[in-house]
Order: C-alpha cells, then sequence, then structure tokens
C-alpha cells in the first residue's frame, strides 16, 4: 500500500516512493511548514505490540536531541490514520550519497585503512547514541550512508535507528529473504542464546560489517535462514586474515573479539574498541585488543532478606 499524497499529521507531504519491504516503506517527503526535503519511513507495525510502538517513539524523541556528524538528524515522529490503519513514522534528515550495501555491490573495495577509518566514524556514531541509552539494532551496510567518490568515503552517516523494534519478521517467512538484518543480528537479537540486547548487540553487528569490508563475505552464511542461524551459533568464522592477507594479526583479533557468541566475551563499550581500532589505525599491531575495554561499573546491589516484598512485587 502506498501513502504517496497523504500529508502525515499536516505536516509532512510524502511525494515518492523510494524503497518498499515487506515491513516498510522509504519516501521522499518534504515538511510543509519549512519546505525541507526529508526521508520519511512508514511501519504497518501490530498495533498490539503497544509497549515497542511506545518505546520506538520515545527513542526517536531522544535521537532527536543528537547532532552527532555521523547521526541522522530526526526532524520527526508520529503516526497517522489511513483506511483504517494507523501508520507510524519517523522523519530523517535526507542526506546525500549511497548506502555501503550500494556501494559494496557495485564492485567498491576498501583497503585497511579505509576500513579502520570508516569503523571509526561509525564507532563514534555507536558512542553518541549509546551514551543516550539507545541501542540501534539494525545495524547492516543497507543503514550506512557514505559520502565522496569512489573509494574512501568522505563521511559517513548511520540512519534508520530502533526501527527494527517494529518490524514484522514473520513477514519474511521460515526460510526467505535472508538479508543483511539476519547476517549481521547479534545471537541473542535472533535468540539463539539467552541474553539481553545491549552495547554487545550493536558491537557484534559493528564485527559483521568489519568482516564483510576486510574480506567481501559475511562471516556466516546459508543457503537458507535456518541454516544461517545453525551457522551463527555453531560455527567459529575464519580469521579474516586467511581470506585477505592484508589483514594484520591484531585486527584478526580486534573482529574475532566482536563476533564472540557471548556478549560478555565481546567488547564491553565502543570505547575500548575505538581505543583498539585507532592504535591499529597508527599502524601499531603489537598489543592485545580489549587492554582498555573495563565496561560499564554496576552499582546494584542485590536485595537480601525482602523475599516478600519481592514476591509482592513480582505479582503486581
Amino acid at each position: 500500500m502506498s501513502y504517496q499524497g497523504i500529508v502525515a499529521e499536516g505536516r509532512y507531504r510524502i511525494e515518492k516512493l523510494l524503497k518498499k519491504g515487506p515491513a516498510s516503506h522509504i519516501y521522499h517527503a518534504v515538511d510543509a511548514g519549512t519546505g525541507r526535503r526529508v526521508i520519511l519511513k512508514t511501519f504497518a507495525a501490530d498495533t498490539q505490540a503497544r509497549g515497542d510502538i511506545i518505546r520506538f517513539h520515545t527513542e526517536q524523541e531522544i535521537l532527536s536531541e543528537i547532532t552527532h556528524p555521523s547521526v541522522v538528524r530526526i526532524h520527526g515522529h508520529g503516526s497517522f490514520e489511513h483506511l483504517g490503519d494507523t501508520v507510524q513514522y519517523v522523519a530523517m534528515e535526507y542526506v546525500e550519497g549511497r548506502t555501503l550495501e550500494d556501494a559494496l555491490a557495485c564492485g567498491e573495495t576498501f583497503t585497511i585503512d579505509e576500513v579502520i577509518r570508516g569503523a571509526l566514524g561509525l564507532c563514534g556514531a555507536l558512542e553518541a547514541i549509546h551514551g543516550r541509552g539507545i541501542i540501534h539494532g539494525d545495524l547492516k551496510p543497507e543503514n550506512i550512508i557514505i559520502n565522496g567518490g569512489r573509494g574512501a568515503p568522505a563521511s559517513l552517516t548511520l540512519i534508520d535507528f530502533g526501527s527494527a523494534r517494529l518490524k514484522n519478521f514473520d513477514r519474511h517467512g521460515p526460510d526467505g529473504h535472508i538479508d543483511g538484518t539476519f547476517a549481521c543480528m547479534a545471537p541473542e537479537q535472533c535468540g539463539l542464546i539467552h541474553a539481553p540486547v545491549e552495547e554487545a548487540s550493536d558491537l557484534y553487528s559493528t564485527g559483521v560489517l568489519l568482516y564483510r569490508l576486510l574480506t567481501g563475505s559475511y562471516p556466516f552464511t546459508g543457503i537458507s535462514l535456518s541454516a544461517l542461524l545453525y551457522n551463527k551459533i555453531s560455527k567459529t568464522p575464519e580469521p579474516p586474515s586467511r581470506l585477505n592477507a592484508d589483514v594484520p594479526a591484531v585486527l584478526d583479533e580486534i573482529v574475532l573479539r566482536l563476533l564472540e557468541k557471548e556478549p560478555l566475551s565481546r567488547y564491553r563499550e565502543v570505547s575500548g574498541l575505538i581505543h583498539d581500532l585507532d592504535r591499529a589505525g597508527r599502524g601499531d599491531i603489537n598489543f592485545s585488543p580489549g587492554e582498555q575495554d573495563f565496561g560499564r561499573v554496576c552499582f546494584k546491589a542485590p536485595l537480601i532478606g525482602r523475599d516478600r516484598e519481592i514476591t509482592a512485587l513480582e505479582e503486581m
């Protein structure tokens, strides 16, 4: 269903359909109040998932306050009614450039230095959103915009924050439509292990992106979704250097640490990854990755001797 011609909440005039997916549409739109071009993404979200919808809009409000150069600006978000359906939307900054997925599909390749510089730009974006308590949740080449000519990107912009909450992945079919979404997802996001989706989940996806940029392929593949997920949880990826002899051993260690199946075995915070990538980018190859990855200090203490009160809270 197309929403072309609709003015969402009296503000965003939806013009041209750019991309149609199984769970969302992307349009060129114009802010009727300012004349500014925006990218508007719509979701036919499950109306029963009210908690996810509320959380999505709360996150978009927080993101609208972030002004990091590698984070797409959020201009507005909300919902509108169309033919009896409630459609959720987010209006984002119009960013010139092409997606990393398009660049790779056209055969573009990047040197080790270019990959590291790009990864540091991505990490800067993650540091900005993680610092505000936001998890991206859908890091993949399709959600990274690069500017500049063929070769090293002059800049990088991360887009499409939090929309994974509103996507109904069942629409892909049990074994169909395998794309960057599932290839880049952390095991805990796929339900393969019992662990919360946190910063380490985004860092796993960062490791997948690095692996693809360094080797030209994903660390785990499969002819079906079930095969991909089986490989993701049961196999260990080949070190990138076995597929690209130019990759130094320390970068192997960084990438494989990011791709650990257990979140606690990965980098705990993006600052530790930035430290290691920066050292590798400066040509320092004689260090152990993770030395400066201290993680967060947890000040939570267990409640002892309050069993009755805890039981009462759990029953509320």
